[in-house]
């Protein structure tokens, strides 16, 4: 009777192992997950409040896209406040990057499916340059930037299989006095929803005449997203299953 009774309870856990096995590979099957992140300065909006000289001037667009089939980089730079664009594509992840007289701006995308169970896209868009000061005083820089973000995927999982990151950074660098000064906003959020966040950076130092300086600005961006093999998912449930049975 006891022996009957132990077999009739093995058939039973091994019918809700592969029932466990089953609901693994339909989640993976149809596991979509996304991430979008954008960001952008508005260079038409930059200010300097005290005369200057330039010096060297330099501009750079960055994108690289990586998923499990293989990678892709293009990296463009100029050495003057001029136009430049990068673009990386693997599949149906890509990311973008330019600068121009009015915006820089860079834009990464990444999706993981039942193909293609992870991707990592980054971007980034700088611009910056060396001079020197042309008499005693305070330079102040500023710019308006604007971050976006969206990650979907399934929002009640129990791992962040999704996530971004949205920045722009402005930096300021007296190189007489080793001293310097830097204004950065950031925006990050994992697993799933949508967020945005705009504003100015400034950055301020004193300089005094002929004293030289270095000054930059850009945004970066980064998506990464994953789906867990369903093996991951059936381990996780045959583990809880294992636990019932001590318990029992």
């Amino acid at each position: 009777m006891e022996i009957r009774k132990g077999k009739t309870q093995m058939k039973k856990l091994i019918a809700i192992c592969l029932v466990v096995l089953v609901i693994a590979a339909g989640v993976h099957a149809g596991a979509v997950s996304t991430s979008t992140s954008k960001a952008g300065i508005d260079w038409a909006s930059l200010t300097i409040t005290r005369d200057i000289t330039w010096g060297d001037k330099g501009s750079e667009s960055y994108a690289y896209v990586e998923d499990a089939t293989g990678s892709d980089e293009d990296p463009q730079s100029e050495s003057e406040w001029t136009d430049t664009s990068a673009s990386a594509s693997i599949g149906d992840s890509y990311g973008d990057a330019y600068t121009s007289d009015d915006y820089l701006y860079e834009e990464v995308y990444a999706i993981a499916e039942t193909t293609t169970l992870w991707a990592y896209a980054e971007a980034y868009a700088y611009r910056d340059g060396h001079f020197t000061a042309t008499s005693d005083g305070w330079v102040e820089i500023s710019a308006d930037y604007e971050l976006w973000q969206e990650l979907l995927t399934d929002c009640e999982g129990e791992f962040p299989w999704t996530s971004g990151y949205a920045g722009a950074e402005l930096w300021l660098t007296n190189d007489s006095t080793s001293e310097g000064d830097e204004d950065i906003a950031e925006l990050e959020i994992t697993v799933c929803g949508m967020d945005t966040l705009d504003g100015t950076l400034m950055v301020e130092m004193y300089f005094a005449e002929g004293d030289a300086g270095y000054f930059g600005v850009g945004v970066y961006n980064e998506a990464s997203v994953q789906i867990p093999e369903p093996a991951t998912i059936a381990i996780l449930g045959l583990g809880a299953l294992s636990l019932i049975r001590r318990k029992k």
